[in-house]
């Protein structure tokens, strides 16, 4: 038992308390200015298959309130070891779910399925962690693979490279605007960066984004 608790406690931060309210700093930023890519404060060791930013907004957002879906395996130690540090319960369906995390793009566009919240409580949408291949400032706002935002947070309009999704998942995240204030708050991950697309922000543009682009 003491090498299972020692196991899963090398996966959360090595400052608790410090790092979740760094982190808590930087999501709200993130969320604020939708867009604008932070760099998390990184746990000890992030579980296979998990970038190390998304395995940190877990940390930081979960607790025994939320209900958790995950793509992959159920057996797979992401589960267990949310469960054991911040016991956040998983859930089999992705509508159950308060708090989704998408590691396998080529399957998104089968997961479109999740709480949306209502007209009076539009707080109880999901909230989705898409993990990404690529997630970056682009040079130019016209390269392939350039996502175009416009919403509150953003000046006139912002553009991120963001390589790793399918088409179709963009179609649909860009009809659920029609919704608002309904809808689900995205973060989307690569490494240790991290952007949010919030429901209130729209996306006006999708150049050349692919599952497959570098």
């Amino acid at each position: 038992m003491l090498r299972v608790n020692t196991m899963w406690a090398g996966m959360g931060f090595e400052n608790p308390v410090l790092n979740s309210q760094e982190n808590f700093r930087k999501i709200l930023y993130a969320m604020a200015y939708p867009g604008r890519i932070v760099t998390l404060e990184k746990p000890s060791q992030a579980p296979q298959g998990v970038h190390v930013a998304a395995w940190a907004t877990l940390l930081t957002l979960c607790d025994a309130s939320v209900k958790f879906y995950c793509d992959l395996p159920q057996d797979h130690m992401v589960a267990l070891a949310l469960n054991t540090l911040c016991h956040t319960v998983t859930v089999q369906d992705t509508l159950d779910a308060d708090m989704v995390l998408l590691t396998q793009p080529q399957a998104w566009t089968t997961l479109c399925r999740f709480q949306m919240g209502t007209e009076d409580q539009p707080e109880l949408g999901a909230t989705v962690i898409a993990q990404l291949s690529c997630l970056a400032s682009p040079q130019d706002p016209y390269d392939d693979g350039v996502l175009v935002l416009s919403g509150p947070g953003i000046f006139e309009q912002t553009a991120i490279r963001a390589s790793g999704c399918l088409p179709d998942f963009w179609s649909w995240r860009k009809d659920t605007e029609s919704l608002y204030p309904r809808g689900i708050d995205l973060f989307l991950t690569c490494g240790r960066f991290l952007t949010a697309i919030p429901r209130s922000v729209r996306v006006i543009g999708t150049k050349g984004i692919s599952c497959t682009s570098p």
